[in-house]
């Protein structure tokens, strides 16, 4: 079929003004669309500070709207280098509306130091749970036919929260509807472990295996699940070729930079690659191109976590798996 094209969808410049200048920038975006903006700010006779500012889903594209609001002020500057503020970094905390920055600033002269902030711009739910991640079965098979399944459960909301049913579905199909029992608090987390186990047993059959609660009066829903593929062994195509793991290489080039390799003489139809987390979230993912020896893609692993990874290649009806520490 026809695919639409990638366009920009917003884009502009934001500067505090009043002569001081802005570096360092970093931004996320929380469940609601909102974005937020946080960065250095200084100027010859203005320590160097950390500030953020943001916008509103459905304020006019391309502004910065929200009122530029102070981390910390700067306390010193710095005489011996011309560098400075390197590590800026900002992420969404599990909550979705959270943002969680990091800078750095100068305490006193010629002595910085690294300031965590967090902040939002939606408030919390009263009631809001939802299934976060998956820790059994494992990400790596062969399963069986009686495989347990435990989950972990975040209370995203102000009151704390028990007796509700968490529903536990293989293949888009509900196969058990279980109550949590007992409770958890704001802001915390649980492992619930299913009565009913799974059958992901057969070799070549992908199982999407997904977990949700199903609190009455639940405020936000969109968070409710959490849901994994599962594949063990080869799925084959028409052709009968298949892609192997052994011809799968994956090797650092540079700093947690990786070439991802696929050996083989023959033609795959849209060779893709992903790479995913053991909490089963893909970290990346995009087209192999082209090599001498086969198939290759170059992958940046500079802003992800110290780690253990799984890269996959696939042509949608195959794939084939490596996995690899990052550090």
């Amino acid at each position: 079929g026809s695919e639409t094209p990638w366009t920009v969808y917003q884009e502009g410049t934001y500067n505090t003004g009043v002569g001081l200048s802005n570096f360092m920038g970093s931004n996320s975006i929380d469940e609601d669309g909102n974005i937020a903006l946080a960065y250095s700010v200084g100027n010859a006779s203005t320590p160097l500070g950390i500030r953020y500012t943001g916008r509103m889903a459905g304020d006019p594209l391309g502004q910065m709207t929200y009122p530029e609001t102070e981390i910390i002020a700067g306390n010193g500057v710095q005489t011996f280098s011309n560098r400075q503020g390197d590590y800026a970094h900002m992420v969404m905390d599990i909550n979705n509306r959270t943002f969680w920055h990091t800078a750095q600033y100068f305490q006193v002269n010629n002595s910085w130091a690294t300031r965590i902030a967090a902040f939002r711009f939606i408030d919390d739910y009263t009631d809001d749970v939802g299934v976060f991640a998956i820790q059994t079965p494992w990400l790596e098979g062969p399963w069986g036919a009686t495989e347990e399944v435990t989950v972990s459960i975040y209370n995203y909301g102000t009151d704390a929260q028990s007796n509700f049913d968490v529903e536990l579905l293989v293949n888009g199909s509900v196969v058990a509807t279980e109550t949590f029992t007992g409770t958890i608090d704001p802001e915390s987390s649980a492992d619930f472990t299913f009565s009913q186990d799974i059958d992901i047993s057969q070799e070549g059959v992908i199982y999407n295996v997904e977990a949700r609660t199903a609190l009455a009066g639940d405020e936000y829903e969109d968070n409710d699940g959490f849901d994994r593929d599962y594949l063990f062994g080869e799925l084959l195509n028409i052709t009968d070729v298949t892609l192997e793991d052994g011809n799968l290489l994956v090797y650092p080039v540079a700093d947690r930079n990786y070439q991802l390799v696929y050996k083989t003489s023959e033609g795959f139809d849209n060779l893709s690659y992903q790479v995913v987390n053991l909490a089963g979230q893909v970290i990346a993912q995009g087209k192999m191109q082209t090599a001498d020896n086969g198939y290759s893609a170059q992958i940046d692993m500079a802003a992800v976590a110290n780690g253990v990874y799984i890269f996959e290649v696939s042509n949608n009806d195959q794939r084939a798996f490596k996995k690899l520490l990052v550090r």
